[in-house]
């Protein structure tokens, strides 16, 4: 994996530019949803038709990643940090929905990414039953009046 600092929103920007359809789950969501905690990658589930997972493949070969492999998840090292791509969800039954339910945050000046919903980020992290997951939706409850 390539050495990098951390900067989503220039991951963020990468991807706008190239025409990647994708949604943000993970850290940055929890974040948006007003968890504070940090994270050290960006999760995102991409459109998964052949041509925007191949625009995927090219942009994060243009950021410095190795040719995209894997099922599931895998993730790639760029030189704005880890991309954690993941191709299938737990407890989202399709791309189309998880982005229907998105929002669009600013992650800087002119650069807005989809971001998934509180209700499907809930129903991941649930899912998953992941130690760090099931704080933050303890977390998201408490904010959210759950």
């Amino acid at each position: 994996m390539t050495e990098s600092t951390f900067e989503p929103e220039r991951l963020v920007a990468a991807l706008n530019t190239a025409g990647v359809a994708y949604v943000i789950v993970g850290g940055i969501a929890a974040t948006a949803h007003g968890v504070v905690r940090a994270t050290r990658d960006v999760d995102l589930v991409p459109e998964p038709g052949a041509e925007n997972l191949g625009l995927l493949a090219r942009t994060l070969a243009a950021l410095g990643a190795e040719h995209p492999t894997g099922d599931v998840s895998t993730t790639f090292g760029t030189r704005y940090g880890d991309v954690h791509v993941l191709n299938r969800m737990p407890a989202v039954s399709s791309y189309e929905r998880l982005r229907e339910n998105a929002i669009l945050i600013e992650l800087a000046p002119d650069v807005r990414a989809a971001v998934c919903s509180l209700a499907d980020l809930r129903s991941m992290k649930l899912a998953s039953g992941r130690p760090r997951d099931l704080v933050d939706v303890a977390e998201l409850d408490e904010l959210n009046d759950h």
